[in-house]
C-alpha cells in the first residue's frame, strides 16, 4: 500500500523521467484494480467498515458509481491517508529535533505530545492549499471574486496569521487551542484528522520512549520530494544516537 501510494503521488506531483513513468503507471493501475476488487467484495460481503458503508450508501436514491468509489478509495482514503501522515511525521520530527530544547520538553513532559502534534502541523503542514470555485459573487478583503472564479486557498498562510495566533512563527507547546486550518474546516474538514493525530502522537511517543537521545545529523539537506506545495514530503531525515 505504501509503494502504491508513493507511485500514485509521484506520478501525479513529481518530476518523473519519461522512462520511469510507465513503471509508475502500471503500479497505479494495479492499485486501482485492488480497490475495485475490494469494492466488489464488499458488495457481496458487506462488513462494519467504511468501504462497505460507501458501497451501499445512497443519496436521493442514487448510489456511488464504481468510478467514484475507486477514486474515493485510491486517492482520498488509502493513498492520501498514509502518504500525508507519513510525511507529517517526518516534518514534525525535523521541527522537534532542529531545536533540541523542544525534544527535551517532550522528554520531561509526555503530556505535551498532543500539543506538539498541533504546533508542528500548524507551523509546517504537508499540504499548503486547496483549490475551490466561487459559487457566487463574493467580496474578500475588498476584492470582488466573480462567480466561477478558481481560487487557491493558502490555509497554511492562515496558520501564520498574527491577528489569530500570537507570535505565529514561534514554536510554543503551551498555546491554548490556537486556530489550525491544517485539517480543514467545516464541510471540508479532513475525515481522517483524528486518526492522523492519533498516529502522529503514538509515533512521537514511541520514538521518545525508544530513542530518547535521538538527534539530527548536522549539516544535512532533507530536500523535498515533490515540487508542488499541494503535497510536501521531505526526502530524507538522518538522525543519530549514542550506542548504549
Amino acid at each position: 500500500m505504501k509503494t502504491w501510494g508513493s507511485h500514485f503521488f509521484g506520478l501525479l506531483f513529481g518530476k518523473v523521467p519519461p522512462e520511469v513513468q510507465p513503471v509508475l503507471a502500471r503500479s497505479v493501475v494495479e492499485y486501482k484494480r485492488y480497490c475495485q476488487d475490494l469494492i466488489e467484495d464488499r458488495k457481496r460481503n458487506p462488513r462494519e467498515d467504511l468501504t462497505s458503508y460507501l458501497v451501499h450508501a445512497e443519496a436521493t436514491g442514487d448510489a456511488l458509481t464504481m468510478h467514484e468509489l475507486v477514486s474515493l478509495l485510491s486517492a482520498s482514503l488509502l493513498a492520501a491517508a498514509q502518504e500525508t501522515t507519513t510525511a507529517q511525521l517526518g516534518i514534525s520530527l525535523k521541527l522537534l529535533l532542529e531545536q533540541p530544547e523542544r525534544w527535551q520538553q517532550l522528554l520531561k513532559d509526555r503530556s505535551l505530545v498532543p500539543k506538539a502534534v498541533e504546533e508542528c502541523s500548524r507551523l509546517e503542514s504537508v499540504s499548503h492549499y486547496m483549490i475551490r470555485t466561487a459559487v457566487e459573487d463574493v467580496q474578500v478583503g475588498g476584492v470582488l471574486l466573480p462567480k466561477g472564479s478558481r481560487l487557491i486557498l493558502l490555509y497554511t498562510s492562515a496558520n501564520h496569521d498574527e491577528t489569530q495566533v500570537e507570535h505565529p512563527e514561534r514554536f510554543d507547546l503551551h498555546r491554548d487551542n490556537p486556530p489550525n486550518l491544517t485539517w480543514g474546516r467545516g464541510l471540508h474538514f479532513c475525515i481522517g484528522a483524528q486518526l492522523a493525530r492519533l498516529e502522529l502522537r503514538v509515533g512521537i511517543e514511541q520514538l521518545l520512549e525508544r530513542i530518547p537521545d535521538m538527534r539530527l545529523v548536522p549539516g544535512q539537506d532533507v530536500g523535498y520530494q515533490y515540487d508542488l506545495p499541494l503535497l510536501r514530503n521531505i526526502r530524507r531525515l538522518h538522525v543519530e544516537w549514542p550506542v548504549r
